[in-house]
């Protein structure tokens, strides 16, 4: 016979004695019975009894002591609630002295698919006490966890604890073929104490295994239990060794002051250098927030004086970030961003940033619809090699206006307007350059019934330039205007193949660009536009000159072939081809060896294709106009499948006079991934310089197993890098990562070489 309640004990009033007194009780056991189970796992809150909604209860059989005032149910009893699940062989509940007692294959199953098993489960004190014997539980991440038994006190001292005893946790299955055997990874206990009151979790005499092996053991740690976003407390240490500062170990603090802020604290000792202290506070306002940072030691570097390196004596270091930004309202908003080191080195020999030069600035910006305002102060500290570095501007300030208005609004097309104004200031005798330029545009598209597409450009420029000679010469002023247009159209031609489903798109594409003559463009230092180089991302632009400072005003026609094929999920195709041609014979600005300074420009070209996700090639590339040599090569291919993971890019580029660029340059880089196994991999990875200096500038090579719930690697880097860099030469790193607890690396093992 099966017996079934549900519902609030009024339902129930006109049963037996017995479904009354369990149905005036069960809210109370049920909902500790789930609870305690879960609280041992330190996932289930706290209720009060008579916060518990409606239980439904069955069972076999049902009994009553009315002498004991005790009720057992019996038999595949069955408690649910809100979507949670009690079993068990047998239920018994002394009304009198207030204690619930569950034994036999006692199951809790959660609404989110989690499971707990125990022996046994005993309640007190309105259930708010309690022991579990023999806990373990399944949890929907994968995780697992077991105890000898759990317990559960609430005291006025200790407050709400609960404490499992000889507990292990592990994310690794059970081996199918022993199930008995350890798995991969654990960590195991002594005890685990949950105060729920204050929200942390702490290990007494905590040990990690592999395989059932300890391989990690401390007496004692902690950590915040979830519940919380701020906990204060130690942050996990890091351990490493780095040739230039040798074997070294940190640890910081982090402080939670309150909901709106905090810091950290922290210090790295090292066996070559005094210890770097570091710090960092951040702070939330309603409409605002700050972060400051920084570190500082006292240490040496080595430096080249006179073509031979010198090591410096100790001295004070350090670096300082400051970044903050403020929502004025719904339309303004500014900010600032702070960072400043010591030295050239001091960044890379402490590992805390790989940048060459620092950016500042302040700022404030204003989005409205389609306009957009942005005025900016920027300085620079370059801190790269001391040959590489150069008297970089200031620039105080800049300011940037756009304004578009909206498509077909105006005869068809759209307006644009753009205006800036640049202050660039430079320390020395270093001229400066102060600059104010406007530009009004037009735009329209247009589709032709029979299929072509128009697109027309116009536009109206105007600078005017104030040049400052700091070595003794005299102020100049420059103005000039400018005015473009631009008919660019295109025929796109489609055809579906029959046999195999796929499309071929033909799209023949030709541009007029008709430009005014601007005068005196060698007198204007040219600070934004050396960048110069035909490609097929720039072949179509009205200027081809990035930035300001030049401007294309040669009349000219480009022209181009677009193609693709696409066939049904399988492969992809595209290819892209053109050239410009120049209507004038006017003197250009453009450099020798960028493509465009010949009457008619070089060969630009682009290849990509793409099988499913299994291979991935792309190509550019610029070919001489007359003798179709090669000046520039880009290739990349991806492949991967089941077993293999292959990347590689080459690359050439011939010098281009007059800029930053003047030495060809050419170079190789590769990396792969090999799976020998299910769950073994080894990779590699190296960048060759094929120029005027070649060899090997870099390699990685790494050995990883990857399990279910493991992974564990070893690889070695190799950097061709200077001594005065602050850079070391080779890294051997050891990762490790486990499921649901995180990664873990020990980093830094750093080994010098000692080369240039």
């Amino acid at each position: 016979m099966r017996l079934f309640f549900t519902g609030s004990p009024e339902h129930h009033s006109r049963q037996p004695e017995a479904a009354v007194r369990v149905a005036s009780g069960r809210r109370r056991y049920l909902a500790f019975i789930a609870m305690a189970m879960a609280s041992a796992a330190g996932s289930y809150p706290a209720y009060a009894a008579e916060q518990q909604p409606p239980v439904n209860f069955a069972a076999d059989q049902l009994l009553y002591d009315d002498q004991a005032d005790v009720v057992t149910a019996v038999g595949s009893v069955r408690l649910e609630q809100e979507g949670r699940v009690v079993t068990a062989d047998s239920i018994l509940y002394n009304i009198r002295e207030d204690k619930v007692t569950a034994v036999g294959h006692v199951v809790l199953t959660e609404p989110d698919g989690s499971k707990y098993y125990a022996d046994k489960v005993r309640l007190r004190q309105k259930m708010q006490e309690g022991y579990v014997s023999y806990l373990k539980g399944e949890l929907l991440d994968g995780g697992q966890f077991k105890a000898a038994y759990a317990e559960r006190s609430r005291t006025t001292e200790e407050g709400d604890r609960i404490v499992m005893h000889d507990a292990s946790y592990t994310a690794c299955a059970p081996c199918q073929t022993d199930p008995e055997s350890p798995p991969l990874w654990q960590l195991h206990a002594d005890s685990v104490i949950h105060e729920r009151d204050q929200k942390q979790i702490s290990y007494e005499n905590a040990t990690f295994e592999l395989g059932g092996v300890p391989v990690l053991w401390t007496p004692y740690f902690s950590h915040p239990d979830g519940t919380e976003k701020q906990k204060s407390g130690l942050i996990s240490p890091t351990l490493g060794y780095n040739s230039v500062n040798g074997g070294y170990g940190g640890a910081s603090y982090y402080y939670a002051i309150d909901e709106d802020k905090d810091a950290t604290v922290g210090l790295t000792a090292y066996t070559r250098e005094l210890p770097v202290l570091s710090g960092d506070y951040r702070q939330r306002f309603t409409d605002a927030a700050i972060d400051l940072s920084g570190t500082m030691t006292y240490s040496g570097r080595i430096v080249e004086l006179n073509g031979v390196n010198t090591h410096l004596s100790d001295e004070f270091r350090g670096n300082l970030e400051f970044s903050g930004g403020w929502d004025i309202n719904q339309e303004w908003r500014s900010g600032f961003d702070l960072n400043l080191t010591s030295d050239d080195q001091y960044l890379r020999q402490y590992d805390l940033s790989d940048d060459d030069i620092l950016e500042n600035q302040i700022y404030l910006e204003r989005f409205s619809g389609r306009n957009y305002t942005d005025i900016r102060l920027i300085g620079f500290q370059d801190i790269r090699l001391l040959q590489d570095q150069e008297n970089s501007p200031n620039i105080l300030p800049e300011i940037t206006m756009s304004f578009l208005g909206q498509p077909g609004q105006t005869l068809g097309g759209r307006w644009s307007f753009d205006a800036s104004a640049l202050s660039l200031q430079r320390d020395g005798s270093d001229p400066d350059t102060n600059r104010l330029s406007t530009n009004l545009g037009w735009q329209g598209r247009r589709i032709s019934d029979t299929g072509i597409v128009t697109k027309l450009d116009l536009g109206a420029r105007g600078d005017l330039y104030l040049l400052t000679d700091q070595n003794g010469g005299e102020n100049r002023t420059k103005s000039r205007g400018y005015v473009v247009g631009q008919l660019e159209s295109s025929y796109p031609l489609l055809k579906t193949l029959p046999e195999t489903g796929g499309q071929v798109i033909l799209e023949p594409v030709a541009a007029l660009t008709v430009a005014s003559h601007v005068n005196s463009q060698l007198e204007i230092q040219n600070e934004d536009s050396q960048d110069i180089q035909v490609g097929v991302n720039n072949l179509f632009d009205i200027n081809r000159f990035a930035g300001y400072d030049r401007i294309e005003d040669r009349s000219r026609l480009t022209y181009g072939l677009r193609s693709s094929y696409v066939a049904p999920k399988d492969l992809e195709f595209s290819a892209f081809a053109g050239q410009s041609y120049n209507l004038e014979s006017r003197d250009s600005f453009f450099p020798q060896g960028s493509g465009l300074n010949e009457h008619s420009s070089d060969y630009v070209g682009e290849i990509n294709a793409r099988y499913k996700d299994i291979l991935d090639l792309n190509y550019r590339t610029q070919l001489d106009r007359t003798n179709f040599g090669s000046k520039r090569h880009e290739a990349g291919v991806t492949y991967q499948n089941d077993r293999i993971e292959l990347e590689g890019m080459y690359f050439f580029s011939k010098a281009i006079e007059g800029t930053n660029f003047n030495e060809t340059r050419e170079q190789l880089h590769g990396r792969g991934r090999l799976r020998l196994s299910d769950h073994w991999y080894v990779s590699g990875g190296a960048s060759y310089d094929l120029g005027a200096d070649p060899g090997l500038r870099s390699s990685l090579t790494g050995v990883e197993y990857v399990g279910e719930c493991l992974g564990i690697g070893a690889f070695m880097q190799r950097d061709l890098t200077q001594d005065n860099s602050g850079d070391p030469g080779t890294e051997i790193s050891i990762r490790i990562g486990l499921k649901n607890l995180g990664n873990f690396e020990a980093s830094g093992l750093n080994v010098s070489d000692n080369n240039n």
